[in-house]
């Protein structure tokens, strides 16, 4: 017997950090996301992208604790911040979260 599944859920981004309205201090800020997938899973690097302030970030992802984490490469200027992590899954499924914060 066999079944044929078809995945049309897309996966899961929560706790983004820094999070939505935060204010924080630290001027390269360690940026980083929970992602969950329960069918196809997540496992090409190119479907996986978090932006800050509209330049890419390279992201680390650890599957194992289902987290992505970045850092920006320059210090960020005081100010007003935006983030943007996008994940897809293996069938194509596709889910986004912002995030704007404030360095003081």
């Amino acid at each position: 017997v066999f079944a044929l599944m078809v995945d049309d859920v897309p996966p899961e981004i929560s706790d983004v950090r820094p999070r939505q309205g935060s204010v924080i201090a630290d001027r390269q800020p360690l940026v980083q996301a929970t992602v969950h997938d329960a069918m196809s899973g997540i496992w090409r690097e190119e479907d996986i992208e978090m932006v800050l302030n509209g330049q890419r970030l390279i992201v680390e992802y650890h599957p194992d604790k289902r987290l992505l984490m970045a850092r920006p490469r320059q210090p960020l200027d005081p100010g007003e911040h935006h983030l943007f992590v996008r994940v897809r899954d293996i069938s194509g499924n596709e889910t986004r979260q912002t995030s704007t914060f404030i360095v003081r």
